[in-house]
């Protein structure tokens, strides 16, 4: 139950796209050889639809290359999963206890997540959705379509 509002969640703020910024098609492929910022891994959840990571990064480090390059680095590690979701924050104190359905109406916590990166192997997709303005509002993000989910190992 938990999976399933979590991901209609995620369609109603992340995948609201009236008011959104299109960026243009960006790929993996792209920052494949990028430096990565300095990242953790603050929560990991095995699911049956797939897998939901949580992700802290330094706040100086939030931009978009940045964050499509430490996605796609975490699909192909994750490309046998059917569904990936990740959540990028910029606080490791917040992303160890995030969690998205419950979290979202403090301040300290919307001001800590800066986006989301997911694949769907169904739909053969995969995107990127990041807030380039604090405080983090649905109205000001940008989606980044990055073509099709990685290939099966």
């Amino acid at each position: 139950m938990r999976t399933i509002l979590a991901i209609s969640i995620v369609v109603l703020l992340l995948g609201f796209s009236a008011s959104a910024q299109s960026q243009p098609n960006d790929s993996c492929e792209a920052h494949s050889n990028d430096a990565l910022p300095k990242y953790r891994i603050a929560q990991r959840h095995d699911l049956k639809e797939g897998l939901e990571i949580v992700v802290s990064l330094g706040p100086e480090n939030v931009s978009q290359d940045h964050l499509v390059a430490i996605g796609c680095k975490l699909g192909r590690k994750f490309r046998a999963q059917p569904f990936l979701m990740v959540w990028f924050l910029d606080k490791h104190t917040i992303a160890k206890v995030w969690q998205f359905q419950t979290d979202s109406s403090s301040r300290e916590t919307n001001l800590a997540l800066r986006g989301s990166y997911t694949f769907d192997r169904e739909k053969n997709s995969q995107s990127m959705t990041w807030f380039d303005q604090r405080p983090s509002d649905i109205y000001h993000k940008v989606k980044v379509d990055l073509g099709q989910a990685p290939a099966k190992p």
